[in-house]
């Protein structure tokens, strides 16, 4: 049923989405870089969409020979709204990594920080 129309196809939205420069509540996020920016960039961007107060987002990256470690720590009121309910902001934020870390072929794990 979509297949007909270019402009209709899912595919072809978010190929069009994705070249336009993106930005969550005023906060640009890294597109300049087109896949040269670092996880941690990455992850800032995306808990200072979320938080109340992007000021106190701070992202610490932890380098094993294997695994990165990235411990987030934002402020005690903005713990919710990074994990969400039932911790489905924090399961998609890992999903994103993961996906974003497979073409570096190293392993990143997210810590959120109490």
């Amino acid at each position: 049923m979509l297949r007909g129309n270019p402009l209709l196809n899912p595919k072809s939205f978010i190929l069009l989405y994705i070249d336009v420069d993106v930005s969550f509540y005023g906060y640009a996020l890294p597109l300049e870089n087109k896949g040269g920016g670092t996880m941690k960039d990455l992850i800032t961007a995306i808990i200072q969409a979320l938080v109340d107060q992007p000021e106190e987002v701070s992202v610490n990256e932890i380098e094993g020979a294997r695994t990165t470690v990235l411990e987030v720590t934002v402020a005690k009121s903005d713990m919710g709204k990074v994990i969400g309910k039932r911790g489905r902001n924090a399961q998609a934020i890992r999903t994103i990594l993961s996906a974003a870390s497979g073409k570096r072929r190293k392993n990143y794990m997210l810590e959120i920080v109490d």
